[in-house]
C-alpha cells in the first residue's frame, strides 16, 4: 500500500527544500499564532515568493482567519492551492471556496468524549466538499500538537466516517515508530506529520527522520 505524507508546520524555505521529495505529497505552512510553528503573514508572503511554482502547488496554509475575503486575497497572493481552514465553515463559505478554486483540508478535531456519528451527519456538507478530512487531537493549540490519538479511537473514526475513509489524513503525534502500527490499525492511506519528524527546533525538519519514517512505512 502506498501511504501518502503531509509535513506540517515549515518555518524556512532551505529546509522546506530539503525536505521536498516524491514521497512527501503536501507541505504545511501555519499561520495561526497559537503554533510553536507560527509564521506570521508577512512571512508567509516572503517565503512563498522565494519558492517555486512546484513547491507551491504542494503548499498548505494552516488558517485561523475569520474574514473569509481577507482570507481568500490572501490565498490568491501566496498562490497556495491548498487550505487547511480552522474557522466556522458553512454553505455560503464553501460556496466562496468552491468560486475561488481552494481545495479544502478539512480539520476533524477529535477526543474521546465526541460523538462521532452527530459530527458526520452534521458536517456532511463540509466533508462531501473538503478535499482531505484531517483527523487530530482536539486541542486549544491548532496544528501540530504532537498529541496522539488512541489506537481504538483512531479505529472508530474510520469506522463512522467510513464514506470518507479514502480522503481522512491521520495526524497526531505520527513517528517512525509508531507509524506502521497506526497505518495497520486505521488503513489509513494518507498521514499528516509534525513533530514525530524534529529533533529539536520546532518548525525545522530531520530530514533522516523523515527517511526512516517513510522506510518504516508499511
Amino acid at each position: 500500500m502506498t501511504i501518502n505524507i503531509k509535513i506540517c508546520g515549515f518555518t524556512d524555505i532551505d529546509n522546506l527544500r530539503l525536505c521536498f521529495m516524491p514521497e512527501v505529497s503536501l507541505y504545511g505552512i501555519n499561520n495561526i499564532s497559537s503554533s510553536k510553528r507560527y509564521l506570521s503573514s508577512a512571512s508567509i508572503q516572503s517565503l512563498s515568493e522565494q519558492m517555486t511554482d512546484a513547491e507551491r502547488s504542494h503548499a498548505v496554509l494552516l488558517s485561523l482567519e475569520h474574514d473569509i475575503d481577507t482570507l481568500l486575497n490572501f490565498m490568491q497572493s501566496i498562490k497556495f492551492d491548498y487550505l487547511q481552514y480552522y474557522g466556522e465553515i458553512d454553505g455560503s463559505v464553501i460556496d466562496k471556496f468552491k468560486d475561488n478554486g481552494i481545495k479544502l483540508l478539512y480539520p476533524l478535531l477529535v477526543n474521546e468524549t465526541l460523538d462521532l456519528e452527530a459530527v458526520c451527519s452534521s458536517s456532511k456538507e463540509i466533508l462531501d466538499f473538503a478535499e482531505l478530512v484531517i483527523v487530530d487531537y482536539k486541542s486549544t493549540a491548532l496544528g501540530g500538537t504532537g498529541k496522539q490519538l488512541e489506537l481504538e479511537l483512531l479505529a472508530r473514526v474510520m469506522d463512522s466516517f467510513s464514506d470518507y475513509k479514502n480522503n481522512i489524513v491521520i495526524a497526531g503525534g505520527i513517528n517512525a515508530e509508531n507509524v506502521a502500527s497506526i497505518i495497520s490499525c486505521t488503513g489509513a492511506q494518507f498521514i499528516d506529520l509534525a513533530s514525530g519528524v524534529e529533533s529539536g527546533q520546532a518548525g525545522i525538519k530531520d530530514l533522516a527522520k523523515i527517511k526512516q519514517l517513510i522506510a518504516n512505512c508499511p
